[in-house]
Parts: C-alpha cells; structure tokens; sequence
C-alpha cells in the first residue's frame, strides 16, 4: 500500500541519517544526548529563577511540569532503558540530534525571561497539568509495558496500549510537551514542538511503524491501529 511504502521510505531516510551519513559511525548512543537533555531541564530551569529571580506561579508551574518530567524520565531510563535509544549514531546524526533537543532548552528560558504567561489563569493551569498528568501516565505506562513484553516475547505488541495505538509513548509526549508549551503561551514555544514532532518524531514513528505492517499468521489487519492518537480496535 501507498502508506506501506511511506513508512518503508522514512526508515530508510532514518537509518541512513542515523548510522550512515557522515565520516563515521559507532560514535555515541542517543540516550547520553537525551538524557543529559532531560535531567538537564530541572536544573537549568531552577537556575534561571533563582538567576531572573522570578517566582512567579508560572515560572515555578514551569520548574514543577519540564523539571519533573525530566526526573521521571531519567529514573526510567534507569530502571527500563529503552534499546533504541541505546544504539551509536554517528558524529552528524548526534550532532543534529544534540541541536533539535537543544532548542527543546530555549523553552525555559523564554519562560523565565518573561516571555511567557507569569499569571496564568485557572483554567491554563487547569488545562496544562491535566495534559501533563496525563501524557506522562501514557508515557510511563507504554514504555513499562514494551520493556516488559518485549523482555520475555519478542515480536508485535497488540495488548495494552499498544492494542489502541502502536506509538502511545510518542503520543503521550505531545500531550506533555504540549503543556509547557501552553503555560508559555507564545507562538515561537509551539513552532519549537512543532520542528521536533515534524522531524524526528516523525522519523521514529516511521521507522517503528514499518515492522507493524507485516502481520503474523494468526493476526488481521484489524491489529494495524492507529499509528499515534488512541483509538479503539
């Protein structure tokens, strides 16, 4: 099918941007560059407050969603490390990767400086930690349920979250990087998600989904669901 050969193609477009674009290969593996990312933006945010001196509800509504999802994450990288994001890339790949995840760090700072909402409403704080609580589940939930799944049956996983949509982690980070970017409230927060959802997770939801369209004997199409939002079967 035509969305068979999408999905074939960006695969390609990530597995030769990844490992063999570039003068070498083997260099080092994605998760030090995300990590350092993720634990990075608790203590780069809190060091902006106490720099701006700004205690503003939505300066430290900001410091409790990007600084805790970035504790959270580490603690799972920890305790279930992902496999992917374990494999080397070369010098170019994490460079690029280095650089989209660095814009993800201009987000604090455009809400420490002020750029962003400092007196958010009721109904923003309402709205952002309800997006935040509840992509970080879908989150957390999906990658335990892969680790352990895949940890003791290798293959397609048609059970739990990934029976509603074969990419509920992904689908869980909209939701939560969706929140910071609605408590800053300005254009240029959203264009940034927008840059890394439009590119690398594209890529990876590419690269992942093609392995979902080929069925094993006992199953149907019926278990080819939605590739990000959730649906039911």
């Amino acid at each position: 099918s035509k969305l068979a050969q999408i999905y074939n193609l960006l695969e390609k477009i990530h597995d030769w941007g990844m490992y063999k674009l570039g003068p070498s290969q083997n260099v080092l593996p994605l998760n030090y560059v995300i990590n350092f990312q993720k634990v990075g933006a608790f203590v780069s945010t809190l060091v902006l407050i106490l720099y701006y001196q700004n205690y503003s509800t939505g300066a430290l509504l900001y410091l409790a969603l990007h600084g805790t999802y970035g504790i959270m994450w580490c603690l799972k990288e920890l305790i279930l490390p992902d496999p992917a994001f374990q494999e080397k890339a070369n010098v170019i790949a994490t460079i690029a990767s280095g650089g989209l995840l660095a814009m993800y760090a201009y987000l604090p700072v455009m809400q420490i400086q002020g750029l962003g909402v400092q007196d958010p409403s009721p109904l923003r704080i309402y709205l952002c930690v309800s997006a935040f609580a509840i992509g970080v589940t879908i989150m957390l939930a999906a990658d335990t349920q892969k680790y352990f799944t895949l940890k003791y049956h290798k293959g397609l996983i048609v059970e739990g979250f990934f029976g509603r949509t074969r990419n509920p982690n992904y689908f869980g980070e909209i939701l939560l990087y969706g929140s910071f970017a609605n408590l800053i409230g300005h254009p240029i927060a959203w264009l940034i998600l927008f840059a890394a959802w439009s590119t690398f997770f594209s890529l990876r939801i590419g690269r992942k989904a093609v392995s979902y369209t080929h069925l094993r004997a006992h199953e149907t199409p019926e278990h080819l669901v939605c590739r990000l939002l959730l649906e039911k079967k």
